[in-house]
């Protein structure tokens, strides 16, 4: 088949039954809008939007169409943490008391991303929150996270692009999170 050129030929194509969606958070709530009113489901990658609201009328707007909204996280499906997360779950290392992840986004995104939606805390954070709940198939009970700017225009404009994060579990396991992405 020959691929759409324009994602409104895609929403408006009577051979789809549903998309995904691997855009920039600020465009999700569009895109998934179209899709409703078009009958497909989809399937986006996190956050569906912005803040709590927003989401829940995406998932109000999409039972209301008929159709479904589902949010991953592609971490769950990539092979190198699957391992990691079934080796933990079966008890092959031992009960997990600690953990250190660290991620940095290089070549960093254009400056211009993150003061429009590449949201340090929202949307990359939110990978490794879910991946370790899922690794521990436990909640986070307390939470401690704080975050800076390596350049006075993220200051400004009150975006971190650097970010470290506690949490400590019901079951008492206590991971960390360091997060970087490189402007300077």
């Amino acid at each position: 088949a020959d691929p759409f050129k324009t994602l409104a030929e895609a929403i408006h194509a009577d051979s789809l039954d549903g998309i995904v969606i691997s855009t920039p958070t600020f465009t999700h709530d569009a895109v998934i809008r179209d899709a409703a009113r078009n009958g497909l489901s989809v399937f986006t990658e996190k956050p569906v939007d912005e803040t709590a609201d927003k989401i829940e009328e995406l998932f109000k707007v999409c039972n209301e169409a008929g159709v479904s909204l589902c949010c991953g996280f592609q971490r769950r499906f990539d092979e190198s943490y699957v391992s990691v997360a079934k080796a933990v779950q079966r008890g092959q290392i031992g009960r997990p008391i600690t953990s250190s992840i660290f991620f940095a986004d290089h070549p960093c995104p254009p400056i211009d991303f993150l003061l429009t939606g590449g949201n340090i805390f929202v949307d990359l954070s939110a990978h490794d929150v879910d991946y370790i709940r899922w690794v521990l198939n436990d909640e986070v009970a307390s939470v401690f996270a704080t975050g800076t700017s390596s350049t006075e225009t993220l200051e400004e404009a009150g975006v971190h692009d650097n970010a470290t994060v506690v949490m400590k579990f019901q079951k008492g396991e206590i991971p960390d999170v360091i997060i970087t992405l490189d402007l300077i």
